[in-house]
């Protein structure tokens, strides 16, 4: 199945298995790493927590350590990544 980047929300890993959370509300499961996925997907995503790449496009806020999403979900931001993800958004 070929998804385009931009239907990418954010993709979250539970266990082993990746799923991938689209602009649609569809959510697709399929077994990989979480680092090949980052490799992939490339700069637009940011890898905010050890569970969660996000797709920087539809970022609406980051506050108490949550990046909220166009969504309306909430994602954690780790506590080590809090400052870097704070640069990331103002360059983005």
């Amino acid at each position: 199945m070929l998804i385009p980047f931009d239907d990418i929300v954010f993709c979250e890993v539970i266990g082993r298995k990746i799923y991938l959370h689209l602009l649609s509300g569809e959510v697709i499961d399929y077994y990989e790493k979480l680092e090949n996925l980052e490799i992939k997907l490339g700069r637009y995503f940011y890898k905010c927590h050890r569970s969660y790449l996000i797709n920087m496009k539809y970022l609406r806020s980051y506050k108490n350590g949550m990046a909220v999403m166009s969504t309306g979900k909430n994602i954690p931001v780790s506590r080590l990544r809090a400052k870097e993800f704070s640069e990331v958004i103002l360059q983005y």
